[in-house]
């Protein structure tokens, strides 16, 4: 099985790296491939230009996304590892979105609707949240940071996501929920790699 994991966060010592560090650490001791796309360490440009929309229509992508489109091929679970910002995702995830599933590769438009290219990838979510749970269901807040990336973007591309894990009032916590948060994520990691 190939792991594709996506981290958009720009600080190494963060929660996010240290979820992506559990990932990896449950990966590699099952002798399983996994790649990482690093967003901010590979200075990856989240800007969709024009002229790339119309090269979509002929499928040409520039290099740099026939590149990290190649990566999602290859991949067979993408992990995707962020905080939240304006109860969102980071700009850059964003534009990754934008720029790598293109038309043409992740959907295509049918007389019936849009099609998913990207069936039979399955996706996990690790997002983190500065709010607390309460603050975010009372605001509907959850719901839909749930729905853009999961359902707007993924399902919409064909890709089974599994699980989306909002860990929210992650600067509030004590480092015992955060260890929490790491021995479940390792542990929904070997579930998936045992199946």
């Amino acid at each position: 099985m190939n792991h594709l994991i996506v981290f958009a966060h720009p600080t190494a010592n963060s929660f996010n790296a240290a979820i992506k560090d559990s990932i990896i650490k449950q990966v590699k001791m099952h002798k399983q491939e996994f790649k990482i796309r690093d967003l901010y360490a590979i200075n990856f440009n989240p800007i969709l230009q024009y002229n790339e929309i119309l090269d979509f229509q002929d499928k040409q992508y520039s290099p740099d996304i026939a590149f990290e489109q190649q990566q999602i091929q290859w991949a067979d679970v993408i992990y995707f590892i962020y905080p939240t910002w304006w109860y969102s995702m980071p700009a850059i995830l964003k534009g990754y979105c934008d720029r790598v599933f293109a038309h043409g590769f992740a959907f295509t438009s049918t007389p019936d609707g849009p099609k998913g290219l990207l069936h039979g990838k399955k996706a996990f979510i690790f997002e983190t949240a500065g709010d607390s749970e309460q603050s975010l269901i009372q605001r509907n807040l959850k719901q839909s940071m749930v729905q853009v990336l999961d359902v707007g973007i993924l399902q919409y591309c064909g890709i089974e996501v599994l699980q989306h894990k909002i860990m929210p009032s992650i600067h509030e916590i004590h480092t015992n929920q955060h260890e929490q948060y790491l021995r479940e994520i390792e542990i929904t990691v070997q579930q998936q790699i045992n199946l």
